[in-house]
């Protein structure tokens, strides 16, 4: 946390104390970011833990393809339709609303697929239990704003919507309704342009 603070304390005082770069070309930015990212599982009343990987390639100042994969943290003790590991993988593209400076609101979609295991109680008087597992299509809206604190550096927040459909889906049919929040330090390799 102190190495964090000495990252943006550090980027923040270049940033202000030199006018050279005030902007940047995002065109052909490569931005990459890790978090620990909660998510919240609407039918279930259930928090989930992921560990998320994210990268954008920009395509142009205002088109973006993003990627992202996150692994879930081991529910344990749980029965009922609560994922056990829920693993998801996601590609898209997403829509910047400003082609240059430091502030980069965005929206997205993404379509991938997830690893599912859950378990459920199959047999009321005597009690046993059946874990499933399998792979699903899955679909994420995304809404985000990335700071770009310097050529290096940038400061993100970021929040989804994410939809899974299991095939084996007797004891929840309306599938998996989750949303997700990350925030953290990003990297970025960009060409900057001079005033």
């Amino acid at each position: 946390m102190t190495a964090l603070g000495l990252v943006l304390i550090t980027s923040f005082s270049g940033l202000t104390q030199s006018n050279e770069y005030q902007q940047f070309d995002r065109t052909q930015m490569f931005s990459a970011n890790a978090s620990f990212t909660p998510g919240y599982l609407f039918r279930q009343n259930t928090f989930q833990y992921y560990l998320q990987g994210t990268f954008y390639y920009f395509l142009s100042p205002q088109i973006s393809i993003q990627g992202d994969a996150a692994f879930s943290f081991r529910q344990t003790n749980i029965q009922g339709f609560v994922p056990l590991k829920y693993h998801s993988g996601f590609l898209g593209a997403c829509y910047h609303f400003t082609e240059n400076g430091n502030l980069d609101p965005y929206l997205g979609f993404q379509a991938g697929f997830s690893y599912l295991e859950r378990t459920y109680s199959t047999n009321i008087v005597f009690p046993s239990t059946t874990t499933l597992a399998e792979v699903i299509p899955t679909s994420s809206i995304l809404g985000g704003l990335n700071f770009y604190v310097n050529r290096y550096f940038n400061i993100f927040v970021n929040m989804r919507y994410v939809y899974g459909q299991p095939s084996k889906s007797i004891q929840e049919p309306d599938g998996l309704h989750e949303i997700r929040f990350a925030f953290g330090l990003g990297f970025n390799l960009a060409k900057w342009q001079k005033n």
